[in-house]
């Protein structure tokens, strides 16, 4: 059985990892091939990490995020060549444009199975009122014609088909995104190398935020949150923003304005408040050298950076949107905010309390391995690929 599987770009993130694991899992039982597109702008590709694939995943040039009237008609054209040429039982798309042209590509080539796989939550806080609801109309008519939806949590499928006004729920499939657990088996080895480079004492506090800089991440939320701790007297608390985007700029302008001192990269120095690290390829190295991992977001659908920061045993402050509350336990493996100042006084609140966060920290372990399993995510999409297709 051949399944064609199509992603928006191979850059470092949640989508690229949670592909790569699936594509590990199901090459023995199926033939699999990716196709995907490339970075745009502060973005990293990363091939790396199909190394163990069998077939190499197709880079289609021109086909990214940004909306190009030009290169995106080019990219519809040469994924139908693709589909044509690969003959796929089953297309599955990932996220909003590879969802868009693949599922009509597929339809249009009559590709018996669709999938589409939503890892966000595009309706809410990333365009106007009138783009929104436009892109609503658009996902409405897609997932007519999308013989399944997956969801990554219960919460993102309740949404969904409210918002999609889909009316038989069985349409759409739950599937928890899982995690390789031993990518997180050297945790004090990566913690020690990671805190050595960036010159922290024992002392110091790591106060961490992974992922793509933009403005749907609410980040200068965070840098408030260190100048908020410095101001109180934590002078041992050290802000590291792992990632890169088109905001960065804007985000040290924010820092001057408001007295918040940071280091591009910071290597070897630990005397800024805020440490520009830039993307790391391998953040499971990362996450360690924290002490709390915060999350700022005005909107998210299922945070990768979430799952793993509990897989790592680290603490976690993190806002209540979206998906969030589905893939932690409040209170138990994490604290969650809805206010601003919810966010600083539960924020100084880990700061102060050691115990707190490795009590946060180890239950965040344990239930991120029961719970993110990835030989269950292999074996129910494996399941519901062989169900669809025998119909």
């Amino acid at each position: 059985m051949k399944i064609l599987i199509i992603t928006n770009r191979f850059v470092i993130g949640g989508p690229t990892n949670h592909i790569a694991d699936l594509a590990y899992g199901l090459q023995d039982e199926f033939e699999i091939k990716i196709i995907g597109g490339v970075a745009t702008k502060f973005e990293v590709i990363n091939l790396d990490i199909f190394s163990k694939l069998k077939n190499e995943p197709t880079v289609i040039d021109g086909f990214s995020r940004k909306i190009s009237l030009f290169n995106d008609l080019r990219s519809y054209i040469e994924i139908k060549k693709i589909i044509k040429e690969f003959k796929p039982d089953i297309v599955h798309t990932h996220t909003s444009k590879p969802g868009f042209m693949g599922r009509i590509a597929a339809r249009r080539l009559h590709v018996k199975t669709i999938i589409h796989t939503f890892h966000g939550n595009i309706f809410d806080g990333y365009f106007n009122t009138f783009i929104s609801n436009i892109i609503i109309k658009i996902e409405k008519y897609l997932a007519k014609r999308s013989t399944s939806i997956i969801t990554l949590s219960e919460k993102q499928k309740t949404n969904i088909i409210e918002r999609l006004n889909i009316k038989n729920s069985q349409k759409v499939n739950i599937i928890k995104i899982g995690i390789d657990t031993e990518k997180f088996s050297e945790t004090i080895k990566s913690r020690v190398k990671f805190r050595e480079k960036y010159s922290l004492k024992d002392n110091d506090i790591a106060l961490g935020i992974v992922g793509r800089i933009s403005e749907i991440k609410n980040i200068k939320l965070f840098i408030r949150g260190v100048k908020h701790l410095k101001d109180k007297g934590f002078d041992n608390v050290k802000g590291f923003i792992v990632g890169d985007g088109i905001e960065k700029q804007d985000l040290k302008i924010y820092c001057e304005t408001i007295g918040v001192d940071y280091l591009e990269y910071g290597i070897g120095n630990n005397l800024a408040s805020i440490i520009f690290t830039s993307w790391c390829y391998d953040v499971s190295k990362v996450y360690p050298g924290l002490d709390i991992l915060a999350l700022t977001s005005l909107n998210e659908g299922t945070p990768y950076s979430i799952i793993e920061a509990q897989l790592a045993g680290v603490a976690i402050i993190a806002s209540n949107v979206g998906g969030v509350s589905n893939i932690v336990e409040e209170g138990k493996t994490a604290l969650l905010f809805s206010e601003d100042a919810e966010f600083y006084s539960k924020l100084e609140l880990l700061v102060m309390d050691k115990n707190l966060r490795d009590n946060l920290g180890s239950q965040a372990k344990i239930y991120a391995k029961n719970e993110f399993d990835l030989k269950l995510m292999i074996e129910k999409t494996k399941k519901l690929y062989l169900d669809l297709i025998n119909r």
